[in-house]
């Protein structure tokens, strides 16, 4: 009776510390029933598992079974992944992995030919095949816009069905409007590939409630379209066709339906994999609709890598990560997409998280973006409603110049002007002298007869920066 109280004071100490340690405790136990002991008293201490400390990870499985494997985003979800170890004389088994300290992944057990979640882990995380299990590691960082809040004001989801006969199918898709939604005031908007997954999965309705509650973003308009021929529309012989059918379908209808700003700077295209290659299309084919664009962990095929190669950078801001746990495939194709940015000299944000290729890590990042893309009215600016820095944009163009009429919402002490067209090249620039609010008219002089087609009005400050989509005919 004394040896057992001896092993369980120690064990106290000992799986605080050192999992090896309590390995040795067990293994010279005196018999079946001292480490029976043990466990349990192990189990009782630690409810949770599995066990971190620093970038050490334990997984434990307590049961008879001849043999347990855990797979996962580390293991690229492999049947054969990593081996329990079952301790001699228990029922225990146990395997020990070290991961980046602020790791996350999605695992799950296999216990002969069943896939199962972590019986001891309370942390589950949504897939595309079912719920995964989650490792958090202990330098992950909390996510407060991730809890959820039955207290602050949620948004409303309006569910309509688009046909397109030029693909010959059919979507029902979802618009999210914000809390006190009003048709008085313009909003920013997103569009979502594989729209429903980011609502189901990745609860993006319930993200953008709380960070517009938290004040970090202001209040947008988001669309979700899933896809019907996921492969052939987002990265085969349907892109362009399926990107018509966003632009002159979806977006003409959102554009008509609800109070949307036709500011490119304020609407953004985003998605997962093969959902990022179609959003990044999207806004290369239409960066006069697209201004923003967040590709996560995406497939980005080889024709879209040469565009983004080949001209100069586009009037668009975009978003981009990988994870070290994702498709193998995908991870050079995403490094590489960054070179081309950063070499082109494209407005960008690039991410390496240590997770996998997961609506987890898709999930725990969307903000980022969202809050980067869409931030909150500054309070010097919250006296004019919430209305961009230039508003009530007219133009006039005829065979010299672009004459241009809006109201300058804040004073500002100077901006440049420049004249874009669709490839992002600089038609003509002028330095406009400092300028008190109001309505104020400009004119930008231009060499020679545009040819038909979309350009980009561009006002930089040092305050701010808006880009205006004109077209002529």
């Amino acid at each position: 009776m004394r040896l057992l109280c001896v092993l369980l004071l120690s064990c106290n100490v000992i799986v605080a510390n050192d999992f090896k340690a309590l390995l040795d405790t067990i293994n010279s136990a005196s018999d079946s029933i001292a480490k029976k002991t043990i466990v349990d008293s192990f189990m009782l201490q630690n409810p949770v598992l599995p066990l971190t400390n620093g970038t050490e990870c334990v997984f434990m499985f307590r049961g008879n079974a001849d043999r347990i494997i855990v797979t996962g985003d580390h293991k690229q979800w492999s049947a054969n992944g990593d081996t329990m170890k079952r301790i001699a004389g228990t029922d225990l088994s146990y395997i020990m992995n070290t991961f980046p300290i602020d790791a996350r992944i999605d695992y799950k057990f296999i216990n002969g030919s069943n896939w199962i979640l972590d019986p001891k882990n309370p942390l589950t995380c949504a897939g595309g095949f079912g719920p995964n299990s989650e490792l958090r590691m202990p330098g992950y960082p909390q996510q407060p816009e991730l809890i959820g809040n039955t207290d602050i004001p949620k948004g409303s989801i309006f569910d309509t069905t688009f046909r397109s006969s030029s693909l010959n199918n059919s979507r029902a898709i979802k618009v999210y409007l914000p809390p006190g939604y009003s048709q008085s005031q313009q909003y920013p908007v997103i569009l979502f590939h594989d729209g429903l997954d980011y609502v189901n999965l990745a609860k993006a309705p319930a993200i953008i409630d709380r960070l517009i509650a938290m004040n970090k973003m202001r209040p947008i308009i988001a669309v979700f379209v899933p896809a019907v021929n996921r492969t052939s529309e987002y990265a085969g012989n349907t892109m362009n066709t399926f990107h018509q059918f966003i632009i002159n379908d979806i977006m003409n209808w959102v554009d008509k339906r609800f109070s949307t700003t036709a500011n490119p700077e304020y609407r953004a295209v985003a998605g997962a994999s093969n959902g990022g290659n179609i959003a990044l299309y999207c806004a290369l084919k239409s960066p006069q609709i697209f201004g923003k664009v967040a590709a996560q962990s995406s497939n980005v095929i080889n024709s879209i890598m040469k565009e983004f190669d080949v001209y100069p950078p586009l009037p668009i801001t975009l978003y981009a990560d990988i994870g070290t746990y994702d498709i193998p495939q995908l991870i050079p194709l995403v490094k590489q997409f960054k070179q081309v940015l950063e070499q082109r000299g494209y407005v960008y944000m690039y991410k390496e998280v240590n997770e996998g290729h997961s609506w987890g890590n898709w999930k725990a990042h969307m903000n980022e973006y969202l809050e980067s893309f869409f931030p909150p009215m500054p309070s010097s600016v919250k006296s004019v409603e919430n209305k961009p820095l230039i508003t009530d944009l007219e133009y006039k163009i005829d065979s010299l110049a672009i004459h241009l009429t809006f109201r300058l919402t804040i004073p500002i002490k100077g901006m440049t002007l420049l004249l874009m067209d669709i490839k992002g090249r600089i038609l003509s620039e002028s330095l406009l002298t400092a300028r008190e609010q109001g309505d104020l008219q400009e004119h930008v002089l231009i060499s020679s007869k545009l040819p038909a087609g979309h350009y980009f009005l561009q006002f930089r400050s040092e305050q701010t920066m808006f880009t205006y989509p004109i077209n002529i005919q």
